[in-house]
């Protein structure tokens, strides 16, 4: 919010890949009524010209409506785009932040599941279904997982708000950087134009 009210005093408009970052932290934060009200803000242009922008907001739209979509639908959305190397990262942070809600939901609410089910929940492949299960200390046998409730479901959850704010000041950085380098430009460019001008 801070960065979009400085882009309103100086009578910008942010990067998509800037909204991205903000909308990715939003979810990685659980703050989908604030992505919700970040997305209306951002202009139909910007909206219209980012391929990437709009597929971040389908993830938010998944996320909204995560309890009553087919199970998946949320992974399905992270991984059918192919996302530029800064939105990656936090991608993938949420992957994982997700997946760990996911188990822990699974965990609260089965004493037995099959695997098949935990994998349409992940939207994986059993496999990984299986890998994920067994790391989140689940036992197996015979295609049935015997789930168990941990203190805390996300890993590294202080790890991955460090990235978030990490990001997030890169991003910050190269729009400030990108936007001194075009003041600077026309500052320069506007003295060369008036003596050209006399002459």
């Amino acid at each position: 919010e801070e960065l979009e009210l400085n882009s309103a005093a100086d009578q910008r408009t942010l990067e998509p890949a800037t909204y991205s970052v903000l909308l990715f932290a939003l979810y990685l934060s659980d703050e989908l009524t604030h992505a919700k009200h970040c997305w209306k803000r951002i202009p139909h242009s910007v909206r219209s010209a980012s391929g990437e922008l709009r597929a971040a907001w389908t993830v938010g739209q998944h996320l909204w409506t995560a309890q009553t979509a087919e199970p998946g639908c949320v992974f399905n959305s992270l991984t059918v785009y192919s996302w530029s190397p800064l939105t990656t990262k936090l991608v993938d942070l949420l992957h994982v932040h997700l997946r760990g809600k996911v188990l822990d939901s699974l965990a609260r609410s089965h004493s037995k599941i099959t695997l098949k089910t935990v994998q349409a929940h992940l939207a994986c492949s059993e496999a990984d279904a299986l890998r994920y299960a067994t790391e989140a200390g689940w036992t197996h046998s015979e295609g049935v997982l015997s789930p168990i409730q941990r203190a805390a479901a996300i890993p590294d959850a202080s790890n991955a708000v460090q990235e978030i704010a990490k990001l997030a000041e890169l991003a910050a950085f190269v729009e400030t950087g990108a936007i001194r380098t075009t003041t600077a430009d026309s500052a320069a460019a506007g003295p060369a134009t008036a003596e050209s001008k006399s002459d």
